[in-house]
């Protein structure tokens, strides 16, 4: 088997301002932050905690992704990163390149997208679906800041939260539990792409999907 390693080599500095935009959803409305760079003088848009399916708690944990309850007229702040999913991070803590995040809850199914900024309104970015590794068990999206790649290459970049561990692949060879949870969560973020991402100047026509270690895996098993 082949592998293929990606190294991205960057320096950037980026500086969220107190500008807030507001996109639609077909969910409702979402906040996010307005970010400059030092890449070209680039802009661009950042939006992070949007949820993509309903929270996987009570009697949809061990079932399939269900889409997440409208917030409308509200408008939800996507301004912070929410918790990764469950994961036993004592196993990893002391890697060289262990855990930086410290909170994790079963309502962890949400994405972060960056959005590169454009004067011209029918701009529509091709999209970059990152799904993180961790051997299925452990991992979190916001370790991945897809802030350099979104301006650097002009496309939007979209991590994403997914049921790792015993809640993301348990089965029980029968309808009680039939595992893949986490393949399916991915799945319905790729839906909610497909349907929204035009409102942050993605085309959903265009969407690749990528990964590292077992989120590589996982890619290879979308196709």
């Amino acid at each position: 088997m082949k592998s293929v390693y990606l190294v991205f080599l960057f320096t950037l500095e980026a500086t969220a301002s107190n500008v807030h935009v507001i996109t639609n959803t077909t969910f409702g409305r979402v906040r996010g932050h307005s970010v400059s760079t030092t890449y070209a003088n680039k802009s661009l848009e950042v939006y992070t905690g949007i949820p993509y399916a309903a929270p996987p708690v009570g009697d949809l944990r061990w079932s399939n992704p269900q889409p997440p309850i409208s917030w409308a007229p509200d408008i939800l702040d996507t301004l912070a990163f929410k918790p990764a999913c469950p994961q036993d991070l004592g196993s990893v803590r002391d890697w060289s390149f262990g855990p930086t995040w410290n909170n994790t809850d079963e309502d962890c199914l949400y994405l972060n997208i960056y959005s590169p900024k454009t004067h011209d309104p029918a701009v529509r970015y091709p999209v970059f679906l990152w799904i993180y590794g961790g051997n299925f068990y452990y991992g979190a999206a916001e370790e991945y800041d897809g802030r350099v790649l979104a301006v650097e290459k002009d496309i939007v970049v979209v991590t994403m939260g997914y049921r790792i561990g015993v809640l993301g692949y348990l089965s029980t060879d029968d309808a009680e539990a039939r595992g893949n949870y986490g393949q399916l969560d991915q799945v319905q973020a790729l839906e909610w792409i497909r349907e929204n991402i035009g409102n942050f100047r993605g085309d959903p026509n265009r969407v690749t999907v990528g990964g590292e270690s077992s989120g590589g895996v996982a890619t290879t098993l979308h196709l």
